[in-house]
């Protein structure tokens, strides 16, 4: 039986040398554009700090209370890789450092590189965290050196799609999300990711951030998500509310 393998180096690449990690920006809320064919375009200024925008679609930022943050309910990972294999019941499997994915029209397979006598460059440690509801993918975290992504392995064509953080599905189930918060270090994105949900998402909108970064973003519904801010130079998070504009 063939098997796709997925090569570290890729990994590797995507989290530290896309263009979302080598971008630069002097606008804190500036975005690049991405259509549905992949290509880039203009970079949109945005006067009010706030406001973002993210697909084409302008968002009213309002802070909102830890309270109402954690009132919003959204799907949770089980932490126990082995609880999560077995009730993939045969679709995935992990032998030692390997996990194998049973995708409807190829294999793939993710091997580990965590020899802690020789953590170079080529380092990688996936976890398998299950399938991510509402979008017939399976979800991973990859954690490289120093950086780290989550990947998606579509169910259908064993394709995969690595995410500046924890994919959020919406409600009613067009879109992913992926927020990250990296301010200090910069070894990875800190800004937004949108995606479209389907077989192989596709990313339509990356947000990069410079003063402030999200920790955590979580649907309230099909036009509102809610936010975990870490802003720089500050110990304790905030919490917003974007707010789509009609």
């Amino acid at each position: 039986m063939k098997y796709t393998l997925l090569m570290a180096a890729t990994v590797a690449c995507y989290a530290c040398g896309s263009p979302a990690a080598t971008s630069s920006s002097t606008d804190s809320l500036s975005s690049t554009a991405i259509d549905t064919a992949g290509h880039s375009t203009a970079p949109a200024k945005l006067s009010k700090e706030d406001t973002i925008t993210l697909g084409n679609v302008l968002y009213d930022i309002t802070e909102i209370t830890q309270q109402e943050f954690d009132a919003v309910k959204t799907w949770k990972a089980d932490t126990s890789e082995a609880r999560v294999l077995r009730a993939a019941q045969g679709s995935v499997n992990r032998v030692g450092d390997t996990l194998f994915f049973h995708a409807a029209q190829k294999r793939v397979m993710l091997i580990n590189k965590n020899n802690p006598d020789n953590e170079g460059d080529d380092f990688c440690q996936y976890n398998f965290m299950g399938e991510l509801p509402g979008s017939g993918q399976w979800l991973l975290f990859g954690g490289f050196y120093e950086s780290y992504a989550y990947v998606l392995i579509s169910k259908e064509t064993g394709d995969t799609t690595f995410t500046i953080g924890e994919p959020v599905v919406s409600p009613d189930g067009k879109y992913l999300v992926a927020g990250n918060a990296d301010l200090e270090a910069a070894f990875t994105t800190n800004g937004f990711e949108l995606y479209t949900n389907g077989k192989v998402p596709v990313r339509i909108d990356e947000r990069l951030l410079d003063n402030w970064g999200p920790s955590a973003v979580k649907w309230q519904d099909a036009r509102t998500l809610v936010v975990e801010k870490q802003e720089r130079g500050e110990e304790l998070p905030k919490y917003i509310r974007l707010s789509a504009r009609p």
